[in-house]
């Protein structure tokens, strides 16, 4: 009885080992080129979001912004400004009008406050009323309830203006719509 050796010989202990090591090379190359894909894939993304970002609403707890107003009124003339407010709210609230800036003292509300029950609407009046000899008021009118809506007012005196009378309408409500941003930013709800 003859016995086979099942021992591989060196050499071919050699050709397999310097297989391995080829394949093991190979793979490298392989991975290294797929993590600098990768990581051009990354860098790309980046830049891509960083395009598509939508730009990030301002803060729930800032001031809201209308448009700037501006009235010429004859001399001693007045403007009125009939906000119409409408509580977007589940409870009662007061909303009030109020003036503020150089000339705020021109500035009355008839009326400068109301009490609104849930989904109520309601009306507030800020009068300005330029006296003799003054030809120009600046002033920001505040709209305050659960939210504050602010609004520049100019009016100017002319030898041929007449009264002015504009409206604005104003949902006055809590911030409900939750976003990822609201986790770095304050509570949106009423401030008051």
């Amino acid at each position: 009885m003859t016995q086979t050796s099942t021992v591989p010989s060196l050499t071919e202990a050699l050709r397999a080992a310097r297989a391995l090591g080829e394949r093991a090379a190979r793979s490298l190359v392989t991975l290294a080129g797929q993590a600098d894909d990768d990581l051009r894939g990354l860098a790309g993304a980046g830049a891509a979001a960083a395009r598509c970002e939508q730009p990030r609403p301002p803060a729930c707890w800032l001031p809201t912004e209308l448009p700037p107003i501006s009235c010429e009124v004859g001399r001693g003339g007045t403007a009125r400004i009939c906000f119409r407010v409408h509580n977007g709210g589940l409870t009662t609230r007061t909303v009030f009008v109020a003036a503020t800036g150089p000339d705020a003292g021109f500035a009355t509300g008839h009326p400068s406050s109301v009490n609104l029950g849930a989904l109520e609407t309601g009306e507030l009046v800020a009068v300005v009323t330029l006296p003799d000899g003054v030809h120009r008021a600046d002033l920001i009118l505040w709209v305050r309830g659960c939210g504050d809506t602010a609004v520049r007012l100019t009016v100017v005196a002319e030898d041929d203006g007449c009264s002015c009378e504009r409206r604005i309408d104003i949902e006055d409500a809590p911030g409900t719509r939750h976003e990822w941003h609201d986790h770095f930013d304050q509570p949106c709800g009423c401030r008051r």
